[in-house]
């Protein structure tokens, strides 16, 4: 049951996240780094970024960071080790948002930085910017962008260091949200 239902919200990130376009190319990742913006090519990662260097800068061994997704469960990941352009990752899943227990042995995954191909994304026509400006969440300084796609009003904060998605929201309710980072070293 509990594979189930991650699975479902899994697939439900990525189909939120693929809808709404991305910026960079991608490997195998942990799902939840520079690139993979949810409100449209280029849309809410910083104009300035550097998606290689916000790719080293969080792939670093020992850095971690706890989300809460869809207000019911917990994953940490943590970088394990780093060679070049490719990285070692272990997750582990918590059902619930209190007192996690990250027990087992975790999932193995790998992150991969690749540069885009084909020039500069294109925002996707169907968004439509309303707002910009920068806040911290779980301490990390983030830009964020408001906007609308397809009638869904949708707000996003990206880690302007690291490029990794720190928080998202839908018509106004919090769907994931950093909680926890760790820098690595």
């Amino acid at each position: 049951m509990r594979k189930s239902i991650l699975a479902m919200f899994v697939v439900m990130i990525a189909l939120f996240a693929v809808a709404c376009g991305g910026n960079t190319a991608k490997g195998n990742s942990t799902g939840n780094e520079p690139g993979n913006t949810a409100c449209g090519g280029g849309g809410c990662a910083p104009a300035k970024a550097d998606p290689e260097a916000q790719w080293k800068a969080l792939h670093k061994k020992d850095a971690e960071w706890v989300m809460v997704m869809g207000g019911a469960m917990m994953q940490k990941t943590k970088v394990v080790s780093v060679d070049g352009t490719k990285a070692k990752t272990k997750s582990w899943t918590f059902m619930g948002t209190k007192d996690p227990k990250w027990e087992g042995d975790g999932t193995d995954g790998e992150a991969e930085y690749k540069k885009a191909e084909g020039g500069e994304a294109k925002p996707d026509p169907k968004w439509k910017e309303l707002g910009k400006g920068t806040d911290k969440v779980a301490g990390v300084d983030c830009d964020w962008v408001e906007g609308e796609y397809d009638g869904k009003k949708m707000k996003t904060w990206t880690a302007t260091k690291f490029g990794l998605v720190a928080k998202s929201e839908m018509d106004g309710k919090v769907n994931m949200e950093l909680v926890e980072f760790k820098e690595g070293k």
